[in-house]
C-alpha cells in the first residue's frame, strides 16, 4: 500500500490499495482520533487492514481514474496565466507528484536489452532493469487503485 500526503491549494491524502479489485471501506474516519482504519475487501473478505495517521478528519474526493483536470482545479493553484490551456490542472497534480518523487500511471523505467552480448551480460542486464523497474513502480500511483481524500479539518498543516 502506498501512501502520499499533499499540501497544495486543498491539503490531501492520496492512498492506493495494495492489489486490483479491492474495495476499500473506511472502518474509522474520527479527526481527534487522528488515524484513518480502512480495510480493503475482495468481495466479502478482509484481504487487507491497516490504521493511517492522518492529523485530521478526511473526506473522500475520487478515485484516481475519476480525477480529472475539473475536479484537479479545486485542489491545486497554479500560474492565472496557464488557465486556457486544457488538462493544466491534471499536468500540475501530476508534476508535484513528480517533485515528491512519484509517479501518476506511468513507470518511466521499463527494463531495456541490448542484442545479444552472451547469457552473462544479458542476465546481468535484466536484473539491472529490473531492480530500477521495481524500485519505481513502489513509487507509481495506478489511478484504478488509488483513493484521493481530502483534508475537511486539520489538527495540524505540515
Amino acid at each position: 500500500m502506498k501512501k502520499l500526503e499533499l499540501n497544495l491549494k486543498e491539503r490531501l491524502l492520496i492512498i492506493e490499495a495494495p492489489a486490483e479489485n479491492l474495495q476499500m471501506a473506511i472502518v474509522n474516519n474520527r479527526a481527534d482520533d487522528e488515524t484513518l482504519s480502512v480495510q480493503f475487501l475482495q468481495g466479502y473478505y478482509i484481504n487487507f487492514q491497516t490504521q493511517i495517521e492522518t492529523r485530521g478528519k478526511l473526506e473522500l474526493l475520487c478515485m484516481g481514474s475519476e480525477f480529472i483536470d475539473d475536479i484537479a482545479k479545486k485542489v491545486i493553484s497554479v500560474h492565472p496565466g496557464y488557465l486556457e490551456q486544457e488538462g493544466h490542472f491534471l499536468r500540475s497534480f501530476i508534476n508535484e507528484l513528480l517533485i515528491r518523487g512519484y509517479y501518476w500511471d506511468q513507470n518511466p523505467y521499463e527494463p531495456k536489452y541490448a542484442t545479444w552480448h552472451g547469457i552473462k551480460e544479458l542476465l546481468k542486464m535484466f536484473i539491472m532493469g529490473y531492480k530500477t523497474f521495481e524500485a519505481a513502480e513502489s513509487r507509481n500511483f495506478h489511478p484504478e487503485r488509488t483513493y484521493i481524500f481530502k483534508f475537511i479539518s486539520n489538527a495540524s498543516k505540515i
